[in-house]
Parts: C-alpha cells; sequence; structure tokens
C-alpha cells in the first residue's frame, strides 16, 4: 500500500459511499443551522440599536469583567490552598460560578434584563396615566356633524 497523498491510497477505488455519507451529514448540519437561525429570528422581537448597546455596555460588559475577576480571585485562592487540579478543584469552581450566576439573576439583574420589555410594559399599565385634558382647562367639545338631506336615486 502506497499513499499518494491525504487520504489517497495508490490502487484503490474512491469510496462513493463515504463521500455521499460525508456530503449528507454536511447537508443535515447546514439545513439544521439554517432551520435554527430562521426560528430565532421568526420568534424573538427585533431589538432596536440602541436597546443592545445599552444592554451591551451597561449590564454585560461589567458582569464579564466581574466574572473574569471572581474566577481569577477563586483559581488564586485554590491554589495558594494547594488544592491540586482535579475533580475536587472543578466542583469548587462550578459552585463559585453557579453563586455568581444566582448574584447576577436575583441580585444585580433586579427583574430588568431577563424579565424583558413585555414586564416593564406591564408594570407601567397600573400607573396612572396623565389626563388628556389638564385640570381647570375647558374641555373642547368635538364639531357637530352637519346631517345632509339623504340623497334619492332615480
Amino acid at each position: 500500500m502506497v499513499v499518494v497523498g491525504p487520504g489517497a491510497v495508490q490502487g484503490t477505488a474512491p469510496s462513493v459511499l463515504k463521500t455521499v455519507l460525508t456530503l449528507g451529514a454536511f447537508a443535515a448540519k447546514t439545513a439544521f443551522f439554517v432551520f435554527l437561525f430562521i426560528w430565532v429570528r421568526w420568534t424573538l422581537p427585533r431589538f432596536r440599536y440602541d436597546q443592545v448597546m445599552d444592554l451591551g455596555w451597561k449590564v454585560m460588559l461589567p458582569t464579564a469583567l466581574a466574572y473574569i475577576a471572581l474566577m481569577g480571585t477563586s483559581i488564586l485562592v485554590l491554589d495558594a490552598a494547594g488544592l491540586e487540579l482535579g475533580p475536587v478543584y472543578g466542583l469548587i469552581l462550578t459552585a463559585v460560578n453557579l453563586a455568581a450566576t444566582v448574584v447576577f439573576l436575583w441580585v444585580v439583574d433586579r427583574d430588568r434584563v431577563i424579565s424583558g420589555a413585555s414586564a416593564r410594559r406591564e408594570m407601567r399599565r397600573g400607573e396612572a396615566r396623565p389626563a388628556l385634558v389638564p385640570e381647570g382647562s375647558a374641555a373642547v367639545e368635538p364639531e357637530a356633524v352637519p346631517e345632509y338631506a339623504p340623497v334619492h336615486g332615480d
């Protein structure tokens, strides 16, 4: 057996079945992700650019920086304690990660990002709406619609 290139052996016929299976797997993966992207696009509401920028700069960036600092500090503390890499090390970091997630979701978020705009809209509905006509001013009555004589057809 003489190898003439990557995946090519001299004197053998190319495997049609392998080629068809590879193409089919690629097509299935592509179709799955196209479906997933279209599904997400049709399901979720469209965000305004200022909303996305506000979320990124005011929520995601500070959260990511705090998370990096927390994980770095946790790793330094575990290394200083002399704990070697292994299952216990991973479980401790997982517990720190879960605690950070709980703190973000229930303390830092305060039901702003997770609840979304629909919950804020519901909260605003309970508030008193301002009157269209300020108190003390005379309301303007709508003009009377003139009545016309009915038109009889020929």
